[in-house]
């Protein structure tokens, strides 16, 4: 299990596992804005691009006029895991 660490107001903060990550969101201590991080990550990016990790945040649905190449990745979700940069597109499993 790899240690994900978290920054509020310019602070990092961690490191915690995967299930104190979510307990954090979950209590309302961590904001999708948040920045967070792990080892295999080359930045920190923001909490609301790990899968699962916000689950009483539904996504909006997505606009028609915009093309499949414009919308954003979204990572998967094995123990709330971010396997790849944000830059990069994420394969489809």
């Amino acid at each position: 299990m790899k240690n994900w660490y978290y920054y509020i107001d310019g602070h990092r903060h961690g490191p915690v596992d995967s299930r104190t990550l979510c307990r954090l969101a979950e209590q309302g201590h961590l904001f999708p804005s948040h920045k967070v991080w792990r080892s295999d990550l080359p930045a920190a990016v923001p909490a609301v691009r790990v899968r699962g990790l916000f689950k009483s945040i539904q996504p909006k649905p997505p606009d028609r006029r915009r093309s499949r190449a414009h919308r954003p990745a979204v990572l998967p979700a094995a123990d709330v895991a971010v396997p790849e940069p944000v830059d990069k597109p994420v394969a489809a499993s």
